[in-house]
């Protein structure tokens, strides 16, 4: 991910596992951001190529020269982020600024922006991850961190390429926004209350057809076949297409898995699992775990257990 921003975020505890705290807004602070206008931040996406150019000068000599030519292309995660934005965004208006526009405008304490942001935790075992933040402008946000988060969700490790989740961002955005209604409707709440509120939702898992990468998988659980032994709904193994058709789609029947973890550029660290339905963004689902020989990246036999309850 390029030109994104460094920050600071609070961390929900539970066992001893720790979770990027989702939101720090009040409902009265909610209430003020429903009246405004949302900045997008696009990502800066220009590429230089060299060009070459000739030239006749007479009939037997050519001159030749190399230049450098600048264009702007529109990277895959503006894409998700403009369908998003125009498919899906209910709650206000909205208008799409650069990461320069957000520099200058992130001290205005009457402005909000929805953007990418890098975090580093501030646990044991600190991880740097790439985040989806809305936030309120404050007079002190030359760092990120010093700005009221209203929503926020991991994306990915941040060494990881955003090919691992740019055909997400449009249920990522929905999730933003649902999470906003909540706090408008409830509050702040405690930080168990916020997870209990989204892990009750897990049952209705099996009430729908759950998309899964095959990466995703883990040795018990590495099949359809292997998987209904285990557990009582349906699951298919699909490619990232299918999870952004569904989401685009707004399929009602369909759930799909956001993990966030190292991507098997390593062997050791924290694997963050999510499941949201392509519908709505409604997240049913939250956990985490280390990783390690018994316990690989992805999801777990003792995930598709913890849904049949």
């Amino acid at each position: 991910m390029k030109n994104i921003f460094l920050s600071i975020v609070v961390l929900l505890t539970i066992h001893n596992k720790t979770f990027s705290q989702i939101s720090t807004a009040s409902s009265s602070e909610v209430s003020a951001f429903k009246k405004a206008v949302l900045y997008v931040v696009l990502q800066g996406n220009t590429t230089t190529t060299n060009v070459k150019y000739t030239k006749v000068v007479n009939e037997t000599e050519v001159e030749t020269e190399n230049k450098e030519m600048v264009e702007n292309v529109e990277s895959e995660y503006n894409k998700a982020m403009r369908f998003a934005m125009k498919n899906l965004w209910k709650i206000n208006k909205f208008e799409y600024i650069t990461e320069a526009e957000f520099e200058e405008k992130k001290f205005d304490v009457g402005s909000y922006f929805l953007f990418a942001a890098k975090h580093k935790t501030e646990d044991k075992e600190p991880i740097t991850l790439n985040y989806l933040i809305i936030a309120q402008g404050d007079k002190k946000a030359k760092k990120v961190g010093k700005m009221k988060w209203l929503a926020a969700l991991p994306l990915s490790f941040d060494n990881v390429s955003d090919q691992y989740y740019n055909y997400k961002i449009p249920g990522l955005v929905q999730f933003l926004q649902n999470h906003i209604e909540f706090v408008f409707t409830n509050g702040i709440a405690e930080q168990k209350k916020v997870l209990s509120h989204y892990n009750s939702k897990t049952k209705e898992i099996k009430d729908g057809v759950l998309y899964v990468l095959a990466e995703d998988l883990t040795a018990k659980v590495y099949s359809e076949e292997a998987i209904a032994k285990i557990f009582k709904g349906e699951v298919k193994i699909v490619d990232q297409k299918q999870i952004n058709t569904a989401i685009k789609k707004q399929d009602p029947n369909v759930l799909y898995f956001h993990k966030i973890g190292p991507e098997k550029i390593s062997n050791t660290g924290t694997c963050l699992k999510y499941i949201l339905s392509a519908k709505g963004g409604e997240l049913l689902y939250i956990s985490e775990h280390k990783i390690s020989k018994g316990t690989p990246e992805g999801l777990l036999e003792s995930d598709f257990k913890q849904f049949n309850k």
